[in-house]
């Protein structure tokens, strides 16, 4: 009996550690898929809104059916900021095809995010 128990809990954490795997792999997968659009776009205009997405960032822009996530970092006079928490519906955004910074503008200000590149790791 012990060895049937014995048995079953190593199919089960073999299982497991599986899943771990394919689940890892599957969400590098996804993150750069969304690195890449977010990479490749062209954005600019008002933000309708932001949420976090797994660990990253995620928001829309009016009038853009594309929802964009990224990984920001604070750059300059962000540092320090969570971006979810610092953009606001309605804030202007702006971000040049494959350019490195993200800029927000707002009533007090021009403020620019940087992002992790997934094609690098």
């Amino acid at each position: 009996m012990k060895q049937i128990f014995l048995s079953k809990k190593i199919i089960l954490f073999t299982f497991l550690i599986l899943l771990a795997i394919v689940g890892g792999r599957y969400q590098r997968s996804k993150g750069k898929k969304n690195y890449t659009i977010f990479n490749r776009a062209d954005i600019k205009g008002r933000i309708e809104y932001v949420e976090l997405q797994g660990q990253g960032e995620r928001f829309k822009v009016y009038g853009d059916p594309k929802m964009y996530t990224f990984f920001p970092k604070p750059y300059k006079n962000t540092k320090g900021v969570i971006f979810r928490h610092f953009a606001q519906r309605g804030d202007s955004i702006m971000k040049k095809s494959y350019s490195d910074r993200l800029i927000i503008y707002k009533d007090s200000g021009v403020f620019e995010f940087c992002f992790f590149n997934l094609d690098e790791k």
